[in-house]
């Protein structure tokens, strides 16, 4: 595994810790403004609505299990499919 790919594994396990405890602050730092994220439920939401549901309160996650699927890297840019369970 080369370094970078650990990298982004690392930090895919901060972002976790940031979900856990609704980090606001780290979570916007780290997520792309892009970002499309598929809840339990089938919703989709963009990076903004994951920030205010965090916010509100409304996202309340006590355990994630992270399966990463793909990592891809093209230049300095990391694409990372992740599956989570809870």
């Amino acid at each position: 595994m080369n370094t970078m790919t650990e990298q982004i594994i690392e930090l895919e396990t901060e972002l976790i810790e940031a979900i856990k405890s609704s980090d606001l602050k780290f979570l916007d730092s780290i997520l792309h403004d892009n970002l499309l994220f598929m809840l339990p439920n089938g919703q989709i939401i963009t990076k903004q609505m994951d920030l205010a549901y965090h916010e509100a309160g409304n996202m309340l996650v006590e355990q994630i299990i992270p399966e990463i699927e793909d990592i891809k890297i093209i230049n300095d840019t990391a694409i990372v499919v992740v599956f989570y369970d809870t």
